[in-house]
């Protein structure tokens, strides 16, 4: 079973106004200039609610509120409103649904209708990734490996992270990859990098790109030591962006190229990599 804050929001329309003239102007042609009683601005906003396309509203608050991490409750929704919509997920939580587990969890972490509680969330990441949800084994091992609402630890991070990674999240295999490279067992690394960088991550191709070129977990290999730094780059990843454009100007694994190195300097200088500045002044008064 699913939370159904929508069902809950519009059973509730006649006791919310400000709430239901707000979803009017949302959901039908705004009102020409004219004289418009109370009452039949009332009467077009319940309407409006109940042509519109029920499922259409409930599988995109259900995709905000089940797989968001970043969900934000309507800025019009009422206190009370907001009440109930925790209660409900409160409830569906405590009967077991690890979609209603990871959605309370995000309230307690963001402080989304309640007050923000680490260790709250921290309590029902855990249970829902108990029962295989894959952004909660995420979610939850990034709060012990960054130490939010505990003490870092980077064993239960580990843990999650590789539960979350057999499930090709990319984000959990990067961190990985990261773990095990602050570990110093770089085949580990190489391996959870790799996969990361087939997902696409540019963290991962940068990361990727350097065990090629430093032999950690793999053979040296220059040539893919820039095939990584080039993805990484051309995702707007500064730091692989200031590393090409070093390997234009020093003809590291490509043939030196100024106008090249001058492009990729200037772009991770703009992306925030503030250590091509000088390079680029030099470059300019060359």
């Amino acid at each position: 079973m699913d939370i159904d804050v929508i069902t809950l929001i519009k059973n509730n329309l006649d006791l919310k106004v400000t709430f239901m003239l707000s979803l009017a102007l949302t959901i039908i042609v705004p009102i020409q200039a004219q004289s418009v009683t109370f009452e039949e601005l009332r009467a077009r906003a319940q309407a409006a609610a109940k042509r519109r396309s029920s499922s259409q509203i409930q599988a995109k608050m259900k995709e905000r509120l089940m797989h968001s991490k970043t969900f934000r409750a309507p800025s019009n929704m009422g206190k009370g409103m907001r009440t109930k919509a925790y209660t409900v997920a409160l409830m569906k939580a405590e009967s077991g649904d690890p979609n209603a587990q990871f959605a309370l969890a995000g309230m307690y972490y963001q402080g989304i209708m309640i007050k923000r509680n680490y260790k709250k969330a921290i309590e029902w990441y855990e249970k829902a990734a108990k029962q295989g949800h894959t952004k909660a084994q995420f979610n939850l091992a990034y709060m012990y490996f960054d130490g939010r609402g505990t003490k870092k630890d980077h064993e239960r991070a580990l843990k999650w992270f590789l539960e979350a990674g057999e499930h090709r999240d990319g984000k959990a295999e990067l961190y990985l990859g990261l773990i095990y490279d602050e570990k110093n067992d770089y085949k580990k690394a190489f391996h959870w990098y790799k996969e990361a960088a087939k997902e696409g991550y540019p963290k991962a191709q940068y990361k990727l790109a350097h065990m090629y070129k430093q032999a950690k977990g793999c053979k040296k290999d220059m040539k893919k030591y820039i095939y990584y730094l080039r993805k990484a780059a051309a995702q707007s990843e500064a730091h692989a962006q200031f590393d090409l454009g070093l390997a234009y100007l020093r003809g590291v694994g490509v043939q030196k190229d100024k106008d090249a190195a001058y492009r990729w300097l200037q772009k991770a200088y703009l992306n925030g990599d503030k250590r091509a500045k000088d390079i680029l002044k030099k470059l300019k008064r060359n």
